[in-house]
């Protein structure tokens, strides 16, 4: 069932295109304005592709809750998270999605590098990031007190992070030996990597799993109470790029 769907980011992209059709704007100005206008659509389609293969997998489940770009500010930290799915198994699978035009190498060491036509530059590694999001969400839960309960004790969620990229990109990985990328996946391939975990799943896992199992009522208002925590984040371009804006035009006035 989906709960939260991506924020509009049409008022961002006026404003921006806003601001590259000031005629006195410097080019260099100009060349960043650009610039953050492809990152924020290129991202928006990114989260959109990772959208559609979710939703069409977990949007009618009564199984599942799904969240997209939800956003959490807690003790002076923040957690920008583009999809949560959460099962009845308390199962919570935060995914960070990534949309690279000319895909991503991962080194033996772990670092994060993108081709921007001339050679590799370095990253935020998007699992790093998406560590730091679930330590958010984390110690949210737990303060806001939103956990279930059973008997008087809080049940203890699984958190499963991934890193999803767009089906079109592709991914250099180092040898499996030397750095773990088993969360780095296509967008495409998330429903099977959850098969395979089920298989995967020793019998004290399930064990422990089916023990906290909530039901779907339960889930469902997990899922709401979540985003009802949401904070959008409203940019101001105008002040980023260290420009004053644009004046309103007054309303004219009836002469008598």
């Amino acid at each position: 069932m989906i709960i939260k769907t991506k924020d509009d980011i049409t008022a961002q992209v006026a404003q921006l295109e806003e601001i590259k059709a000031i005629p006195t704007l410097d080019a260099k100005t100009q060349q960043k304005v650009e610039k953050e206008l492809k990152i924020l659509q290129f991202g928006a389609k990114g989260e959109k592709d990772s959208a559609y293969f979710i939703d069409f997998h977990y949007g009618d489940s009564e199984n599942w809750v799904v969240l997209h770009d939800l956003r959490l500010e807690h003790k002076n930290r923040v957690a920008q998270i583009d999809h949560i799915l959460i099962n009845r198994f308390l199962e919570l699978y935060v995914l960070e999605t990534k949309n690279y035009r000319n895909g991503i190498k991962i080194t033996d060491r772990g670092e994060f590098l993108v081709w921007n036509g001339q050679h590799y530059i370095g990253i935020e590694s998007p699992i790093l990031q998406n560590q730091r999001h679930i330590s958010v969400l984390e110690q949210f839960l737990q303060d806001q007190e939103l956990l279930p309960k059973r008997l008087g004790l809080t049940l203890i969620p699984t958190f499963r992070p991934y890193v999803l990229m767009s089906p079109r990109s592709r991914i250099i990985r180092p040898k499996a030996k030397t750095f773990n990328t088993t969360m780095v996946i296509k967008a495409e391939a998330l429903e099977q990597q959850l098969k395979e975990e089920v298989e995967h799943e020793n019998v004290l896992s399930m064990l422990s799993l089916t023990a906290k199992i909530i039901s779907r009522e339960t889930l469902f208002k997990l899922g709401q109470d979540l985003a009802q925590f949401h904070q959008p984040k409203h940019l101001n371009y105008y002040a980023k790029f260290g420009l004053e804006p644009s004046p309103q035009p007054r309303p004219c006035q009836s002469q008598t």
